[in-house]
């Protein structure tokens, strides 16, 4: 019997994000609930949209973190022919990059950005320029990977993550049976705390060190932090503290 059996698990991400997300957890036993804590708003003011149309012919890479990141990036530029090298985070932002019409070059591990960027370090050449459609949040890690060997990372803002705006009634988790809240970036942390109340009893499992450290300035205590920083070493962590 699976640890998270009997155990019900609140998402955090968006209801799109939480889809598969959702069905992984209720494979191991898990009763899930979503709480969509972030929003998004598109960056397609005429500058973005002149910035990234010039970088996408000019950069020798595109590089995408994220399925977002590809979409806002459609829908920004519209029908453009494809770059001559896209590599994707994972296997569902490739499978977004195909979809919009740009063949895939490269698709990282599953470990996150930090993992791609050493796979293109391995392939790429000095002075190459990569540019990369981004949130306006995001870590460093392509940057602390590929620029130390000289290659140019280009950021351009695509979209715009936001906390869901605070609630005037807030949702009492512990009275949900919610026995794991799963966050998987600050802004969740805050939007969470937005809208509701987080029990001592209720366990935070946090995808990763940004993330944890976010939740216990916020007071919250981290009861499990997933190796890495995809679906399967989060389920492995909530299924940790629930055995």
């Amino acid at each position: 019997m699976s640890s998270l059996q009997g155990r019900r698990v609140l998402l955090t991400r968006s209801l799109e994000d939480s889809a598969g997300w959702r069905t992984e957890f209720e494979s191991a036993g898990a009763g899930v609930t979503v709480l969509p804590c972030l929003q998004t708003t598109l960056q397609q003011d005429g500058e973005t949209r002149q910035r990234l149309s010039e970088a996408w012919q000019s950069h020798d890479r595109v590089v995408f973190c994220s399925a977002r990141a590809v979409a806002a990036s459609r829908q920004i530029l519209g029908a453009v022919p494809p770059p001559k090298f896209v590599a994707c985070v994972g296997p569902a932002t490739s499978r977004a990059s195909s979809e919009a019409g740009w063949p895939v070059s490269m698709t990282g591990n599953g470990s996150g950005a930090k993992a791609l960027a050493f796979q293109i370090r391995e392939i790429a050449q000095g002075n190459e320029s990569l540019l990369v459609p981004s949130a306006d949040r995001f870590t460093s890690d392509l940057e602390e990977v590929l620029e130390p060997v000289g290659l140019v990372v280009d950021r351009i803002t695509v979209y715009r993550v936001l906390p869901v705006a605070e609630q005037p009634v807030r949702r009492h988790l512990e009275q949900e049976g919610i026995d794991v809240v799963v966050v998987a970036s600050p802004s969740a942390v805050e939007g969470l705390l937005n809208q509701a109340r987080v029990d001592p009893s209720v366990a935070i499992v946090s995808i990763g060190p940004t993330t944890s450290r976010a939740a216990r300035e916020a007071g919250l205590a981290v009861a499990a932090e997933a190796r890495r920083p995809d679906l399967s070493a989060t389920i492995e962590a909530c299924k940790e503290i629930c055995r």
